[in-house]
C-alpha cells in the first residue's frame, strides 16, 4: 500500500487505519501517496492545512 497519513510537525507517517490525527502530537495528518508524491509535496500539503 502506498498511501500513508503524514504529520509534518513530527515528520512521521502512520497507517490510514490509525486515524487522521497524529498519534504523537494530535495535529491533523494528510493523505500521502508515496509512489506519486515527493516528501516535499507532502510537507507542503500538510502546512496548507496546519497553519
Amino acid at each position: 500500500m502506498s498511501e500513508v497519513h503524514y504529520c509534518g510537525k513530527c515528520d512521521r507517517q502512520q497507517q490510514p487505519r490509525e486515524g487522521e490525527s497524529c498519534k504523537i502530537c494530535g495535529k491533523k495528518t494528510i493523505s500521502w501517496h508515496t509512489h506519486r508524491e515527493s516528501a516535499q509535496d507532502a510537507k507542503r500539503k500538510w502546512k496548507q492545512i496546519n497553519i
